[in-house]
């Protein structure tokens, strides 16, 4: 069920401050995390400084946010330290790489398609800015509409928590590749309707 979402993209610091927020509302309220892994009421870190932020409001005010980081090299993705080592996979990740990452959704937002619009608006601008391809995290539960978007595994191993240096560990979450040598997700979507 849609509602009416109001998603744009923000730089305002005032608005910035309020994601970092976001996240913190947003992933304490998942299964995935108990909310002592957080240990302040924002999470943000270096990459937001650099990254294209987008922001979803209902009537209510903001309900989610997305982030969008491109990299001429694969070291400065976020969260590089838990990427695959193995050499074929680091060959096939073509430059320059985006990374969609910090996806927060209110529950009160959830199963609305919001995060869908969110995952095209990214995958559409990573695009208008060249990359080649683009890497993520997803929690388990997006594997499967990012894999109708084109995302694939490229990992099978769980992510050593003892790597992961930018917020909490996301268990069983596995590395995934988008590359845009196929065709973009959103005909994809009309063309199966």
């Amino acid at each position: 069920m849609m509602s009416n979402f109001r998603i744009q993209i923000v730089s305002d610091a005032k608005v910035l401050a309020e994601i970092g927020k976001l996240r913190i509302a947003a992933w304490r309220e998942t299964p995935f995390f108990s909310g002592s892994l957080f240990l302040g009421d924002s999470w943000t870190d270096a990459h937001d400084d650099h990254a294209i932020h987008w922001a979803a409001y209902d009537e209510a005010g903001l309900v989610a946010a997305a982030r969008l980081c491109v990299h001429r090299r694969l070291e400065e993705i976020p969260d590089y330290a838990t990427f695959p080592k193995d050499r074929g996979i680091r060959a096939a990740t073509d430059l320059p790489v985006a990374s969609m990452n910090r996806l927060a959704v209110l529950p009160r937002a959830r199963k609305s398609g919001l995060s869908m619009l969110l995952d095209l608006a990214r995958i559409e601008k990573a695009n208008e800015l060249s990359a080649k391809s683009i890497l993520l995290k997803p929690v388990p539960v997006k594997v499967k509409a990012l894999q109708e978007l084109g995302f694939r595994i490229i990992t099978d191993h769980v992510i050593d928590p003892t790597l992961y240096k930018e917020g909490p560990v996301v268990p069983d979450s596995k590395w995934m590749i988008y590359k845009f040598t196929q065709d973009p997700p959103r005909e994809r979507l009309i063309d199966s309707k």
